[in-house]
C-alpha cells in the first residue's frame, strides 16, 4: 500500500510488491503527511493503521488527513513512545510496516 501510495503521490515508479527495499527507502526519503493534507499517502496511513487496530474514522482515495486520522496518528505515537505530533513521517511509516 505504501509502494503504490509513493508511485501515485510522486511518479516514482516503485514496483508494487510488497517487499521494502533500497528503493521503496529511498523513495519515501523524508516524504510526510500532515493534518489538512489531502493524498494517497495519507490513505496509505489510514490503512496501515487500520490493520494494526487503530480506528481512522475512513479510508478515503485520496485520503484527507483530518481528525480520524490525527487521532489514530496520536494513539499509534504515544503508544510507540515517539514525538506527539500532527504528522506521519518516515520513521511512523516504517514502524507501521513492520
Amino acid at each position: 500500500v505504501l509502494q503504490k501510495a509513493m508511485n501515485l503521490d510522486y511518479q516514482v515508479g516503485l514496483k508494487v510488491d510488497g517487499i521494502w527495499g533500497n528503493e521503496s527507502s529511498v523513495s519515501l526519503g523524508n516524504h510526510y503527511i500532515a493534518y489538512g493534507e489531502t493524498q494517497y499517502l495519507v490513505t496509505a496511513a489510514e490503512i496501515l493503521l487500520l490493520l494494526k487496530k487503530y480506528d481512522c474514522g475512513s479510508v478515503e482515495f485520496p485520503g484527507i488527513f483530518a481528525n480520524g486520522l490525527q487521532k489514530a496518528v496520536w494513539d499509534f505515537q504515544k503508544k510507540h513512545s515517539m514525538m506527539i505530533q500532527s504528522r506521519c513521517d518516515r520513521q511512523m511509516f516504517l514502524q507501521l510496516i513492520q
